[in-house]
């Protein structure tokens, strides 16, 4: 069916050039009015299958929640001298500039110590509450009072307790007395780094927000309660969207008035940066990096296969026919895809630089046989021997390629199989357009009917004159050294891993990448969770409760964080604590440094008693920690001792300023205390905007304990936040599943690929021994890039495995025109093959090279991976073609030398 399509093909257009021209010109103006139609389709829905019951569920989650992916807003203060509190009044700016703004539903930036310091008891785990009583009941020794004056008071009560156990002989159980003595050590510990320092404890008091007790805030805070990093030099706000779909337009709109709003505000406020950070700032920057890189590449690839083809075509204009023919053929296929999808996806818009990189390949190879006809024979008998020469291969090698790219329709995930479809259709009309309209060009060109004395070109004189005369030199050496070569490369291969971080993908430079890795190591608001929603509150509790008992949680965020987990408990707790400060008195006191310093002798004697009894007794732990109270006594007496007048002083001021921060804390406790338990319709509105749906459900965040994209930990983070609620679901998740279904897919795509391939060529060539050789630059070229991937430290990743079919299409190429050419002219000896069709591949391959090559220029480092693999693929099958091949077949006796 091919071959007589091909004659009728060859008798169109050598008898009617102009009409195929006419033709093509209206065929290429009309895919141009198509392709303004095309839409681009930016959101991840058209990557996934349709009807991905994950993303289904993520996206009802976003449209009911918009905290599932917040914009994160950093304010940076490094390397100026601006202060916190510059950086917590650009804060509240910028929150009350964007609450203004329609596209954000709320913004959390701030905790609200105040309230939490109000309910600060209720909110604290009862059992936490009581043993801070117990705590200071250890010290309530002479009688049911507690009047504290200072540290000397505090060492004697503490001695003087010690002292009546001893002489009583009271002994604990050995769990409580380790706790009893390390409670007792982190107290004199406390004292000596007040002597140490004595204005750095009461500052930290000062400055530390007063949480919950027992419980600590999953991210710094400013001493107002600020989201920050821990040296309070960048301030973190959380930006929610009213409702922010995944299309790329939404999100740049909206990111575009985030940067808008903090922009305008820091006009006035100097040496303060900012920057943006999350999933939409994330998408946002991604795609703007791929789209200037992709003009930045682009232009260097069209002047680079342009200055090659120049270079290597013995017409100037030859290499303008060529770029001709690509051009009908890309628009083609661009005219091809409205008919077929209508849109592309953030995928598929890769479809015409793969095909400007092996479309032209169709073309390279005709013309490169003209140039040769053209030095025998006329014009048109030129081009007639050209396409009866050529035209056998070149549709081989566009078949088996367009069938290895057709066979991504096999993978679910959408984006890959809509490229693999435009791809392979693609590759079909740029062999149409090799065969038609690039012979009618040929025939209607300006050049003289006779020209024999074209000068050659660079490649003829680098080639045919030098290089093709060694390649078959030594075959048995070579064959010998390319087995040797092939083996190390497929242990090479072995070790490379497929880089499944999407993070290692974006820009070095990257501000959402660079912000991101500070959240991180700040345990700062990350994107990387799953959520679980409950529809009342007990529901949520058992979700905690589970979420709890699984290693791979770090933690569980809800809005049980803000609400009493048992209220009765916590009310006989409060009431024990409305007790106990009756009884709990600051009094002031004049600094007695001598009383110091015999406060501290007598509980170092205390401790030395204490920690020898426990030890005799058998009690080896307890004595350990009370020996190390101990010491701390010790040096804290040496310190007493040798202190001067001003040391006295600063002592003497301190202790005061430590007394009133008790007082202070004291009487916020009282508050605390007295307050009522909170409850669901008394929480501020920014808590209840982070945990609860516009439906009124409950969220729950659930945070990794490890790296998500270790891909075992991923698997067990999520198989616990399935255990946790089997409607789980968030970036991990979603992120897994993806990641599933693109490498499951790649590998049965390949798999099918090559047998495919396979059969096709065996049905063109017609004997298993030539399609097996046919084979041989993709496999060994193939395995040799894996090998070449190892030694320069390269890795797969989602963006570059995409390289797989293109390297496969172009080693494919180059073994059948080897083994067609050797076919026709076997005869005259494998040179003649090597020097004819060795030529052509290698001006197919210079440009091809040239044109992926490119990539490497791009920022976007999933981009330039590509480009690294593709030049190293494309580079090995062409090594593998010209050199390995034509010695294998003569080692095979196939060819003869």
């Amino acid at each position: 069916m091919i071959r007589p399509a091909l004659g009728c093909a060859e008798s169109l257009v050598l008898n009617h050039p102009r009409v195929v021209l006419t033709v093509a010109v209206a065929l290429s103006v009309i895919s141009i009015w198509l392709g303004t139609g095309i839409e681009l389709r930016t959101s991840r829905q058209e990557l996934v299958p349709e009807g991905d019951p994950s993303q289904a569920q993520w996206e009802v989650l976003r449209s009911q929640f918009a905290g599932a992916e917040p914009l994160i807003i950093v304010l940076d203060a490094n390397g100026s001298t601006a202060t916190v509190d510059d950086l917590e009044t650009v804060a509240n700016e910028v929150a009350e500039k964007l609450q203004l703004n329609p596209q954000v539903r709320s913004v959390f930036h701030r905790v609200d110590l105040e309230w939490l310091e109000d309910h600060a008891l209720a909110l604290a785990p009862a059992d936490a509450v009581n043993n801070a009583i117990e705590r200071l009941e250890e010290l309530l020794v002479f009688d049911n009072t507690l009047t504290l004056t200072g540290w000397a008071d505090l060492n004697e009560r503490i001695a003087a307790g010690i002292e009546d156990s001893l002489k009583s002989g009271n002994s604990s159980p050995p769990a409580d007395a380790v706790a009893a003595a390390a409670r007792l050590r982190d107290l004199v510990e406390a004292e000596h780094d007040f002597l140490s320092n004595p204005h750095e404890l009461v500052s930290r008091l000062t400055q530390a927000p007063r949480m919950l007790m027992g419980n600590e805030w999953p991210a710094s805070l400013t001493g107002d309660g600020y989201l920050s990093t821990s040296d309070k030099r960048m301030v973190f706000m959380l930006v929610n969207p009213v409702h922010l779909d995944s299309t790329l337009e939404t999100q740049r709109k909206f990111v575009d008035s985030i940067r808008g709003a903090v922009a305008a505000v820091l006009l006035d406020h100097s040496g303060i940066h900012y920057g943006l950070t999350g999933p939409a700032a994330m998408a946002v920057e991604e795609m703007n990096a791929i789209g200037r890189d992709a003009r930045r590449t682009s232009l260097i690839a069209i002047f680079g296969v342009l200055g090659i083809s120049l270079l290597v075509f013995r017409r100037r204009r030859h290499a303008l026919l060529v770029l001709a023919t690509l051009a009908a053929g890309v628009l083609w296929s661009i005219g091809a895809v409205r008919l077929e999808i209508g849109s592309l996806n953030v995928i598929t818009t890769a479809l015409i630089p793969i095909l400007v990189g092996m479309g032209i390949d169709y073309a390279v190879h005709p013309l490169s046989q003209y140039e040769l006809e053209r030095q025998h024979n006329a014009r048109r008998e030129a081009v007639r021997a050209t396409l009866r020469k050529t035209r056998a291969a070149v549709v081989a090698s566009a078949l088996t390629t367009a069938a290895a790219f057709a066979c991504l329709l096999l993978m679910d995930f959408r984006g890959f199989s809509q490229l693999g479809l435009v791809t392979s259709v693609g590759i079909m009309l740029c062999l149409l357009a090799a065969l038609l309209v690039l012979p009618a060009l040929l025939l209607l060109q300006g050049a003289p009917e006779h020209d024999t004395t074209t000068p050659p070109a660079v490649v003829d004189r680098i080639w045919d004159d030098r290089a093709a005369r060694w390649v078959c030199a030594s075959p048995r050496l070579v064959v010998t050294l390319a087995i040797g070569l092939t083996v190390i490369a497929g242990l090479a291969a072995s070790q490379v891993r497929l880089q499944s971080s999407l993070l290692e993908l974006l820009p070095a430079a990257s501000e959402s990448l660079r912000y991101l890795e500070i959240i991180n190591d700040e345990s700062a608001p990350s994107h990387d969770f799953n959520l679980v929603v409950a529809d009342d509150l007990e529901q949520l509790r058992a979700l905690q409760a589970r979420a709890e008992g699984e290693t791979s949680i770090r933690r569980f965020e809800s809005v049980l964080t803000f609400l009493p987990n048992q209220p009765l408990l916590s009310e006989a707790a409060a009431a024990r604590v409305r007790m106990m400060l009756e009884v709990i008195k600051v009094a002031e006191a004049k600094f007695d440094g001598h009383r110091l310093t015999e406060s501290l002798l007598r509980l170092e004697s205390a401790l030395t008693s204490a920690a020898d009894n426990t030890f005799v007794t058998g009690l080896g732990e307890v004595s350990g920690v009370l020996e190390e109270a101990r010491q701390l006594a010790a040096s804290a007496i040496q310190l007493t001792t040798t202190a001067g007048p001003q040391q006295l002083k600063e002592w003497a001021s301190a202790e005061d300023s430590l007394r009133l921060e008790t007082l202070d804390i004291l009487q916020q406790v009282r508050e605390a205390a007295a307050m009522p338990l909170p409850t669901r319709a008394s929480l501020p509105s920014d808590i209840v905007n982070r945990f609860v749906t516009e439906h009124n459900r409950y969220i729950g965040y659930l945070f990794p304990a490890g790296d998500i994209y270790d891909t075992e930990f991923l698997g067990q983070f999520n198989a616990a936040s399935l255990r946790v609620s089997n409607k789980a679901i968030g970036f991990p998740v979603l992120f897994e599943s993806h990641s599933a279904l693109i490498t499951s897919g790649f590998g049965i795509a390949f798999a099918s690929a090559m047998v495919l391939v396979f059969l096709v060529l065996l049905i063109d060539l017609r004997n298993t021994r030539y399609t097996v050789l046919a084979l041989v630059p993709v496999s060994v070229g193939t395995l040799w890039m894996l090998g070449l991937m190892w030694v320069f430290g390269l890795s797969f990743n989602f963006a570059n495995l995409v390289a797989v079919p293109i390297v496969l299409g172009v080693g494919i190429d180059a073994g059948v025109h080897i083994v067609h050419r050797l076919r026709l002219e076997g005869a005259d000896g494998i040179m003649i093959t090597v020097s004819h069709t060795g030529r052509a591949i290698l001006i197919a391959s210079s440009t091809t090279m040239v044109g992926f090559g490119s990539l490497l220029f791009a920022t976007h480092r999933g981009m330039a991976s590509l480009g690294a693999l593709l030049l190293l693929g494309v580079g090995a099958c062409t090594v593998v073609a010209l050199i390995i091949l034509p010695n294998l077949l003569i080692v095979s006796g196939t060819a003869r030398p």
